[in-house]
């Protein structure tokens, strides 16, 4: 992939973790040229010697917890451009690591092939979906297999289009909800856009994911204070495909 296009979004006192996210960018996919789009509500001064990275900031309003999060597809399609053909999202406490060529030739092939690399929860033994009707995110334990983490995702501009148009459209009808006596109720799940995915992941057939534990490409600066040892029993291969059809 000669160019890959990053959403990073920053507000408040997660601004903080910037710098070791920009110092450690280059071991993403090594090579390509990374334009990183940062979403703050913050005039980040930048100083990049590598021209192979780009980046410009876009100051949004800082609104409360838990809506910046809910929004981040939102704002990812605003910021969509024509000429990005890659886009991958990332959260701001993330520092990536160093891999070899071989692992991101086999991710480039799946992510050309048309899937979403999307990353297991770190805690995927544990179940962690919305179990409220209310909600668009409503998951049925019959329907569950993993849990992912909307920390991190990305693909060609088309797959993730499908993506980031079916998250969207579901937060609006969450917000939009009426109850039985018409009252607005304007629900948002529990983890908010991660819920959204993880109806997506385990029930949708309109676009293809390639899973993967985040572990193996990245590492969280607060990182759950969980050493990284836990980890490394479940750094196994999976890969799972949602072809044709429509969602729900």
């Amino acid at each position: 992939m000669k160019r890959i296009d990053i959403f990073y979004l920053a507000t408040g006192i997660y601004t903080s973790y910037f710098d070791n996210f920009i110092m450690t960018v280059k071991n993403f996919f090594p090579g390509s040229d990374k334009y990183v789009h940062v979403i703050t509500d913050t005039d980040l001064k930048v100083e990049i010697n590598d021209e192979k990275i780009h980046v410009d900031v876009n100051i949004i309003i800082d609104l409360p917890y838990p809506i910046i999060g809910l929004l981040k597809t939102t704002y990812i399609s605003h910021y969509l451009t024509d000429e990005m053909e890659y886009i991958f999202y990332f959260d701001a406490d993330t520092i990536f690591k160093e891999k070899n060529t071989e692992y991101w030739d086999e991710l480039e092939h799946n992510i050309k092939n048309g899937e979403i690399l999307m990353s297991i929860h770190p805690a995927n033994h544990y179940p962690n979906y919305e179990l409220d009707h209310t909600s668009e995110a409503y998951l049925s334990p019959e329907n569950y297999t993993f849990s992912v983490i909307a920390s991190f995702y990305g693909g060609k501009v088309s797959e993730m289009k499908k993506l980031i148009n079916i998250v969207n459209e579901m937060i609006k009808r969450d917000l939009q909800h009426s109850d039985n006596n018409g009252h607005h109720v304007h629900y948002i799940p529990v983890l908010f856009d991660q819920d959204y995915m993880n109806k997506i992941v385990n029930t949708s057939k309109e676009v293809s994911f390639l899973l993967r534990y985040f572990i193996d490409i990245a590492w969280f600066k607060n990182d759950y204070d969980r050493p990284e040892e836990n980890f490394i029993e479940q750094k196994y291969d999976i890969q799972r495909k949602f072809k044709t059809k429509n969602m729900i």
